[in-house]
């Protein structure tokens, strides 16, 4: 499903419009899967959170589900023109996490977000 990226929180979080729902839950936070940013209000945390913003900030993305966490965010792999978002956001952040992808696509049970 595609979503519009109508908030930047910080440099892994961001806000969606229509809202997502997958596994009977729903809301408009996004958390980019694979990737921990530096924390607000480091430097290089101000500095995560502009590069998301000039990278998705009023861009369509595709999110595929891999869970909803503890805050209610969507811990979602993020894809924009087709291309996974962490890995162009990999080298500024504290920490990534490869993934696994077969053709460029996702493995394992994750589900497609749906637009509510």
């Amino acid at each position: 499903m595609s979503f519009r990226v109508v908030r930047v929180i910080d440099g892994d979080t961001f806000k969606v419009a229509p809202a997502w729902s997958t596994g009977g839950k729903a809301g408009d936070r996004v958390r980019i899967a694979n990737l921990d940013a530096p924390e607000l209000p480091s430097v290089a945390g101000f500095g995560a959170k502009h590069r998301l913003e000039a990278l998705l900030y009023g861009q369509i993305v595709n999110l595929y589900a891999q869970t909803v966490n503890d805050y209610g965010r969507l811990v979602a792999e993020v894809f924009l023109n087709g291309q996974d978002v962490s890995y162009r956001l990999r080298p500024n952040c504290v920490n990534s996490y490869p993934t696994k992808r077969r053709a460029g696509h996702t493995q394992g049970a994750h589900r497609t977000a749906a637009a509510d």
